[in-house]
């Protein structure tokens, strides 16, 4: 997998406003990373290139953590409050 594919997901994600396919665009994003990660593993790779894979893996998971990620509550699901 190229450096530039999964940066270029990891971007798509990173200005993706809806929350359908910002699931959708974040597990792609993860996947190239993941993929990236393993193909770094056979050559040697650059201080610069290590860090870049924490930095986007990292990104990914502040989205996950953001209110537009979560699911939308059901309208049949009954909220429970105290």
């Amino acid at each position: 997998m190229s450096d530039r594919n999964w940066r270029e997901l990891y971007r798509a994600a990173l200005i993706e406003v809806d929350a359908e396919l910002l699931r959708e665009r974040v597990a792609a994003a993860e996947a190239a990373i993941n993929a990236h990660v393993e193909s770094m593993k056979q050559r040697a790779s650059s201080l610069d290139e290590r860090l870049a894979i924490s930095d986007a893996a990292e990104g990914l998971r502040v989205l996950k953590r953001e209110p537009r990620y979560q699911p939308e509550p059901q309208e049949n699901t009954p909220e429970i409050s105290f």
